[in-house]
């Protein structure tokens, strides 16, 4: 499984995948030889790696994209699109709606919230459960206009293992986490970069 892969280091900013280590996931070489899904949470302001995603859905038959109609909007443009359109999966959420999506035995629910910065750009939030454990990826969701549809999700039902956020809204959100006693046994995984917490 990729989640928000495929980027070049090209901003100054942001860390991005050496190109011996993109080649090696575009061509299947171990150990990146059992994808089969990526998950994709917003457009970003820095181009989308269209070309790089389209020549590995052509490479690999078997993987297959889930993301949002504004992603698949900006792959359109790519030559070939027709030949691996099949492969994509496009969720037409709208902000504060959720739906549950699986490939491959991995099953995965899809909250839409609302993007940081941009308010016009959607948002995917993915719930995975996977090898017994449970994961959510926020993408760049602003927790402060998103915490109503966050708090209309199940989440009391399941356990979560780990929980990948953007920087800006860690501390609001472990402030709520440590007020919420349902919460409090939860053990929390941060692993820092150079620009966000994963």
């Amino acid at each position: 499984m990729l989640i928000d892969a495929l980027f070049e280091p090209n901003f100054a900013t942001e860390v991005g995948l050496r190109p011996e280590i993109l080649k090696a996931i575009i061509e299947a070489q171990k150990p990146f030889n059992e994808i089969d899904l990526i998950l994709v949470t917003h457009k970003d302001d820095r181009p989308f790696p269209c070309g790089e995603c389209a020549r590995l859905l052509a490479e690999q038959s078997q993987v297959s994209p889930r993301c949002s109609t504004q992603v698949v909007d900006l792959m359109r443009s790519i030559d070939g699109f027709t030949k691996i359109e099949h492969q994509i999966y496009e969720i037409k959420l709208k902000a504060g709606a959720h739906e549950q999506v699986s490939h491959n035995g991995v099953t995965v629910d899809v909250l839409c919230l609302y993007h940081e910065h941009r308010p016009q750009t959607i948002n995917l939030a993915f719930v995975v459960e996977v090898g017994g454990a449970r994961f959510v990826h926020m993408g760049d969701a602003f927790f402060a206009e998103s915490e109503s549809h966050l708090r209309s999700y199940p989440f009391e039902q399941a356990h979560i293992d780990l929980l990948f956020l953007i920087n800006t809204i860690v501390m609001a959100v472990l402030q709520r986490l440590s007020q919420n006693e349902s919460n409090r046994s939860t053990s929390w995984q941060c692993t820092w970069t150079r620009e966000r917490i994963h």
